[in-house]
């Protein structure tokens, strides 16, 4: 016995031959605000030591960006302090 066969519409044709689109290639924009935020969130406390390191007595209550009279005035004096430097060993 033969099986008959049934003809295939057009529509049928058409679905089984219809292709999913390819996911979206790249990244969305929110995304890359979420992923600076992050950095910043993450660079900030960083950023705060240095520009804290750099400014003199005066200068510590200001809330500049940058320090106004940045010096290395601090970092001279700790490691001049034998007992800082004596804790590092």
């Amino acid at each position: 016995m033969e099986a008959a066969s049934v003809p295939v519409s057009a529509e049928a044709t058409r679905a089984r031959t219809k292709t999913k689109k390819p996911p979206r290639q790249g990244t969305p924009p929110w995304m890359w605000v979420a992923v600076f935020a992050i950095v910043v969130f993450c660079l900030f406390p960083f950023y705060w030591l240095v520009n804290t390191s750099l400014k003199t007595g005066g200068d510590l209550s200001s809330a500049s960006l940058i320090p106004p009279n940045p010096t290395l005035k601090n970092y001279e004096s700790v490691l001049k302090d034998p007992s800082f430097t004596k804790a590092l060993h």
